[in-house]
């Protein structure tokens, strides 16, 4: 398992615990952090794929000033937007900081198509993949797409949806 933390550096975690509920696992590893998971199938049911440390005084988004990813970097380029918001509507842990982020993201394109076109203009696999390990990417489109009067929109959206989900079931199969 790898933990990724905003307030420490990375740091690698190997623990070996049998017949002990993961949440029991998890409560004596991080104690009182807050943390997000993401969990896949194995061979013998599910099976952790990845766990970020948010910390135990945040709910939300990496600090301001923390270097956002690619994926948020490229979007809050396309949206005209500040990354801290796309990062929250993607990744953040606190659902009401995440569903404000995103109705900020919907508003901002209702004022302006143009950002949407802009960021619907590269080829559906390459936006899919870029934003495809943000764990809330489907959330975050589908909310955008409920938006869109126009069907050709809401067909790219679902095609970038649909590529994201085949992409990360394909992840799941090969690990």
């Amino acid at each position: 398992m790898r933990l990724v933390s905003y307030d420490a550096p990375d740091r690698s975690l190997v623990a070996d615990y049998e017949d002990v509920p993961l949440h029991q696992l998890l409560g004596r590893l991080l104690r009182s952090e807050s943390y997000m998971i993401g969990l896949e199938r194995g061979d013998d049911g599910p099976r952790v794929s990845w766990l970020r440390v948010i910390g135990p005084e945040r709910g939300g988004a990496p600090p301001p000033g923390s270097a956002p990813t690619a994926a948020v970097s490229s979007a809050a380029s396309y949206f005209g937007m500040s990354s801290d918001v796309i990062e929250t509507a993607l990744s953040g842990s606190n659902a009401l900081e995440r569903a404000k982020a995103t109705r900020s993201i919907i508003e901002a394109v209702k004022q302006d198509p143009d950002k949407l076109d802009a960021f619907l203009s590269r080829p559906i696999g390459t936006t899919a993949t870029a934003i495809a390990d943000e764990p809330f990417a489907i959330d975050l489109l589908n909310a955008i797409k409920v938006q869109q009067p126009d069907t050709g929109t809401r067909l790219k959206l679902d095609g970038i949806i649909r590529t994201i989900r085949v992409q990360q079931s394909a992840k799941g199969k090969g690990q």
